[in-house]
């Protein structure tokens, strides 16, 4: 929502007047993932890649898309009260977070990797090793979302999320092998 003046009567200075003006409910959103999210995801996470580590932005990308499924769910739960309406916005964040993390993890985690020569076939193999998620991930979650709900879309998400983290955690090795203390 926003304030707007407005004028009334034919001199600008006589008789200002204030209405509420509604803003359309996707807007804000949008704004916030599209535009305000991402360049302080890339600052966050540029940093925490420089001195932590690339791994930890796949890390942080899994955790920030699986606590923003479940910010989601909680925000269904409540989507009554004042509490529903900051899960909501809290879910576009931590979204909005998880995949700037990983956009920015997709290459430069594997430029860690090889040898100078070998960099440009493991960029390509990562690549493409995405394509399927990336194409196919969102249809099947479409059909998945008209057959059982988004409910169950982001109880998926949440598990996945945790997964894959906790897959990145156990399983990567930190190809620098940075301590883990920044």
């Amino acid at each position: 929502m926003a304030i707007e003046e407005v004028g009334r009567g034919d001199h600008e200075d006589q008789g200002r007047q204030r209405r509420l003006v509604v803003v359309p409910g996707g807007l804000v959103p949008d704004l916030v993932r599209y535009r305000v999210g991402p360049v302080a995801g890339n600052i966050l996470w540029g940093y925490l890649g420089d001195h932590g580590g690339h791994k930890r932005l796949v890390e942080g990308g899994a955790l920030g898309t699986a606590f923003g499924a479940g910010a989601a769910l909680a925000s269904h739960a409540a989507a009554d009260s004042s509490l529903g309406v900051f899960t909501y916005g809290l879910a576009f964040v931590l979204v909005c977070l998880g995949t700037s993390a990983v956009q920015l993890a997709s290459t430069t985690l594997v430029l860690d990797f090889g040898t100078d020569a070998d960099r440009p076939a493991y960029i390509s193999l990562a690549a493409l090793g995405q394509l399927p998620f990336a194409c196919g991930g969102s249809l099947l979650a479409g059909v998945l979302a008209d057959r059982l709900g988004y409910g169950a879309i982001f109880v998926l998400s949440l598990i996945l999320g945790l997964a894959g983290a906790g897959v990145a955690l156990c399983c990567v090795r930190d190809p620098r092998g940075v301590a883990a203390a920044l």
